[in-house]
């Protein structure tokens, strides 16, 4: 089944607060998502990009945790 944009960014913002310390590579490849959706996530304000030491690490921002709640909540009220 293919997994659309809502899916995909609640599945990324699931990992990022899950894995907090894991490479944003890691949690694109482990999704089997391409890299170039971490932009979307960023200009949607979902997701900030920060420096840990020399390694670049994910955050999930406030309206990101406020997203996947949602999207949460929905997917309780509307299983398959």
């Amino acid at each position: 089944m293919r997994r659309g944009r809502l899916d995909r960014a609640a599945a990324v913002l699931e990992k990022i607060i899950q894995y907090p310390q894991r490479s944003p590579s890691r949690v694109f490849a482990g999704e089997g998502l391409n890299y170039y959706f971490l932009n979307d996530l960023v200009s949607s304000g979902l997701v900030e990009v920060y420096m840990h030491g020399k390694q670049r690490r994910l955050l999930s921002t406030p309206d990101g945790r406020e997203f996947l709640k949602c999207y949460k909540r929905c997917i309780q009220l509307f299983p398959n």
